[in-house]
């Protein structure tokens, strides 16, 4: 059965339609005109090319399912057909979903998700009056990092020796690939902006980080300024607290997420979870709070500090991801080296047990690499 048949039973009269594609097009064509990015070829794919399989799951505005396209699986994304009852929220889910491919079509990173394709006709596609008009194609994900979570929780619980300690090189694995996915986004002038377990997940043994509604190009290739954007945006566990107080920001703001969501990978334990918004915004914006390290083994150790140093509480006094990704690069070897030792040295829970965020960085930061000021529009945009 056919994506059409399974999904098209409620769309708008032509005229609404026709009125809420030509603004999708305009916010797009705005975001594109200014953009650096240089978009590579994509497929242009037909709603009555890709056979439904079974629903994915959703997000606040968009839904994915598994297609099948020309014998291959393939990740479905579009927006909720809830949307369609409420215009002005369908207007701004649908630019972001079109911006969010715009950017996947002009990057490639091993541990970003990887577009395939979207609707023949882009935004055009509209025009239909469906929510699903227009779609992007995507790598499909065997789990995301909660359920892995999940999983590695019960290997601490009962798992073997070994298990645990190829726990911890897959844990290790992880904070490295988001760190190098991030820095790319970064030199590539752009900010993530919404972090979180929930939009990473697995594809043949590769993290992927996917979700690029929020992401954002920056308007200045050095991303070491602060901008004014959007306040409280991502979840507040991992939002930095520059943002959750509606400052302005950067990159290194990402940089505070990343700390947040390797502290998770880590301890699997989720940060401030008994933590109110009341008490987020007292202790953690305001106070410097950050939470406390558990009793855990020496091979943590350098990990540890570099997370420390990551989320602390001045944004200009964080390392750089470029430099992050350098001392994982280091850590990889050193923990590579351990192992191979046999060490199990136990760390007592009082050396790491961090309550105020530390007021130094570990390095400098570096300078981005400049890219192209060339701006490509989409054909069907």
């Amino acid at each position: 059965m056919s994506v059409a048949d399974t999904n098209h039973v409620q769309m708008w009269p032509s005229n609404i339609a026709h009125h809420v594609t030509e603004c999708i097009f305009r916010d797009v064509q705005e975001v594109v005109r200014t953009s650096r990015l240089n978009r590579n070829l994509t497929a242009l794919i037909e709603h009555r090319e890709l056979k439904h399989i079974r629903n994915l799951g959703q997000g606040a505005f968009s839904q994915v399912r598994l297609v099948n396209y020309k014998s291959r699986a393939f990740a479905m994304k579009h927006l909720r057909q809830d949307l369609l009852n409420r215009p002005s929220e369908f207007r701004q889910a649908a630019s972001e979903l079109a911006v969010e491919g715009h950017m996947l079509a002009s990057l490639s990173h091993p541990n970003l998700i990887k577009l395939h394709g979207w609707a023949a006709n882009g935004v055009a596609s509209f025009a239909q009056g469906y929510h699903d008009s227009f779609f992007l194609l995507l790598d499909p994900l065997e789990e995301t990092l909660e359920d892995r979570i999940e999983t590695w929780k019960q290997i601490r619980q009962f798992g073997t020796v070994a298990q645990r300690q190829e726990m911890y090189t897959q844990q290790r694995r992880a904070c490295e690939q988001i760190a190098s996915v991030l820095s790319y986004l970064h030199d590539n002038g752009i900010i993530y902006r919404d972090l979180k377990p929930s939009n990473l997940g697995f594809c043949r043994k590769q993290i992927k980080l996917y979700d690029l509604g929020l992401s954002r190009e920056l308007p200045y290739l050095d991303t070491r300024q602060p901008f004014q954007m959007s306040g409280r945006v991502g979840t507040q566990r991992y939002m930095a607290p520059e943002v959750a107080c509606h400052e302005a920001y950067n990159v290194s703001a990402d940089v505070y997420s990343w700390a947040m969501v390797c502290y998770e990978i880590l301890t699997l334990e989720r940060p401030y979870d008994r933590f109110s918004r009341e008490m987020h915004d007292a202790l953690v914006c305001r106070q410097g709070v950050r939470p406390e390290w558990p009793p855990m083994g020496r091979e943590y150790w350098l990990l540890q500090t570099i997370i420390t140093s990551a989320w602390n509480q001045i944004p200009h006094l964080r390392p750089c991801m470029a430099n992050i990704c350098h001392q994982l690069s280091q850590e990889h070897t050193r923990a590579y080296l351990q192992l191979r030792a046999g060490s199990k040295t136990i760390i007592s829970a009082d050396e790491f047990s961090y309550r105020k965020a530390p007021m130094r960085s570990i390095s400098d930061s570096t300078d981005i690499t400049v890219m192209s000021t060339e701006s490509g529009l989409y054909s069907v945009f």
